[in-house]
């Protein structure tokens, strides 16, 4: 058993040293964390919270580059450009060719001038390197050529477009997806930030306006609404402070809890210090609903302290009917401590202190607005509501009273620790014992002056033992006289003894 306690002990020595080395390594970006934890903090807080969810997903960006690269095959090969109307510098090189013998003879049968000519030649490619190769196969070619030669040589011509090599249609094709990933992601990205939100707004009206609106779309607008009422309300929250929650100090949870109808209302918030250690919890549910929409009749906020982990403090928001109602009064009053503090009427201003031995938590009602279902009683559920939720930890010299000393008076009983006692000498002198009889003039005392006790009726007295040391005796002990039996008739006090006569030392008979 000593070994598993040592081993025990070497467990928690090792895992607490874990824990250090954890606790070093975590230190924040202003106390060593340095440029590399500064730029895991900005990624985390800038690209994965508000970039990240507005880009298409990977298996999405797939589908849409599949999408286009098939596009691109069937726009080259089985659908492709059908030209028709080109120009002459676009036809094949042997199609030039033949297009500058036509010029060359037009030039031979004075068709057309050398202005017309040069017009002509201005319109294939290279003109003067295409005549002076073909007057080099001689023939009635070359005889017509030479008429046509010196004004080609001053005509540039129009290039031909080339066909490209292989590498620049891989680095076509790569720069087109490349554009088409980046393209995509920058569009989703300015949509979901900027445009979507108006466009889906805009969609929603036209939609209402049109067609009505659907129980999706309302809960959808109500949802929006709701989101942007909290940022509203919270933000309100950190601009109105009174005096009281300033003498608190900082609140460690600073909430607003929103409700409204059709929303699974149930709200918690965790309680953590300046270091991130954990106090505790706190929130608001549903308390009590009521009719066949399960509207919002009562409210619970709760209290969860980390070092009183049995209980879970509790107090409660009802309306003006359910606490007016038997029925309802009776079930929520089984919830809390002390019925008469912990319901109140929820209504705006309303708020509740719940206070453990570490926390306080206040939860105050921002605004509420009562229901209009005509199949329900008046004043008895909600449409909407709004909690203000703030917790602190109680303050460090803050203690409790300290218990009254030993022997303080209790109740009505006068308070004496003022009174003070006298000296031991002004106490009065206690009369001195008697003095002990003087002794006879053999030396002993003198014993005649002592009564004693007759013996019980029945009891002979016990036999005289001879001296000790004389002849015929011994030094051992006798045993005790034969005694009559025990008569438990004459014990009046057997029934008031508790311990059924296990302490009872009165000698026998007596």
């Amino acid at each position: 058993m000593t070994d598993d306690i040592l081993q025990d002990d070497g467990l928690e020595q090792e895992d607490g040293k874990k824990r250090r080395g954890r606790r070093k390594k975590s230190k924040p970006a202003g106390e060593g964390g340095g440029l590399r934890q500064w730029l895991v903090d900005s990624y985390n807080g800038v690209f994965r919270i508000v970039i990240q969810p507005q880009l298409p997903s990977l298996r999405v960006l797939s589908f849409m580059l599949i999408a286009f690269l098939a596009g691109m095959f069937w726009a080259y090969e089985p659908a492709g450009v059908q030209f028709y109307d080109g120009a002459p510098h676009q036809m094949r090189s042997e199609h030039q060719d033949q297009y500058i013998i036509g010029i060359a003879a037009s030039k031979l049968a004075n068709i057309y001038d050398d202005e017309g000519i040069r017009q002509l030649l201005e319109r294939i490619d290279d003109p003067a390197e295409r005549a002076e190769r073909l007057i080099q196969r001689g023939g009635q070619t070359a005889a017509a050529l030479e008429q046509v030669i010196d004004v080609a040589r001053v005509v540039e011509g129009r290039p031909a477009p080339s066909s490209g090599s292989l590498l620049a249609a891989i680095l076509q094709i790569a720069g087109g997806v490349l554009i088409f990933v980046v393209v995509v992601n920058v569009f989703a990205l300015v949509w979901g930030l900027l445009i979507g939100g108006y466009v889906e707004r805009a969609r929603l009206t036209i939609k209402r306006r049109m067609v009505g609106e659907s129980d999706d779309d309302k809960r959808a607008r109500e949802t929006m609404e709701g989101e942007r009422r909290r940022r509203d309300i919270a933000k309100q929250m950190l601009e109105t402070t009174t005096d009281s929650d300033r003498a608190l100090g900082t609140p460690l949870v600073n909430k607003p809890s929103i409700y409204f109808k059709g929303r699974a209302y149930d709200d918690s918030f965790a309680i953590e210090d300046a270091d991130d250690m954990f106090l505790g919890e706190t929130g608001a549910t549903v308390a009590r609903s009521i009719g066949d929409g399960q509207d919002l009749s009562a409210v619970e906020v709760w209290l969860f302290d980390k070092d009183d982990f049995v209980k879970t403090l509790t107090k409660i928001f009802v309306s003006e009917h359910g606490y007016n109602d038997p029925a309802t009064r009776s079930d929520l009053e089984n919830r809390v401590d002390n019925p008469q503090t912990d319901i109140v009427v929820l209504r705006a201003g309303a708020e509740h202190i719940v206070e453990s031995d570490n926390l306080i938590v206040k939860a105050k009602v921002a605004d509420a607005t009562p229901g209009t279902d005509p199949a329900l009683p008046p004043n008895s559920h909600f449409e909407s509501m709004t909690l203000q939720i703030q917790a602190w930890q109680k303050q460090a010299g803050a203690t409790p009273a300290s218990p009254p000393p030993m022997g303080a008076p209790a109740g009505g009983l006068p308070d004496v620790s003022d009174y003070q006692i006298g000296t031991l000498s002004d106490a009065p002198a206690s009369p001195p014992p008697p003095p002990p009889p003087p002794p006879s003039s053999s030396g002993q005392r003198d014993l005649s002056e002592y009564e004693i006790d007759p013996l019980p009726p029945g009891m002979s007295p016990p036999p005289s033992p001879p001296p000790m040391g004389s002849p015929g005796t011994s030094t051992r002990p006798t045993m005790p006289p034969d005694l009559p039996p025990y008569d438990a008739g004459d014990d009046d006090d057997e029934e008031d003894d508790p311990f059924g006569g296990t302490a009872d030392f009165t000698p026998i008979n007596r």
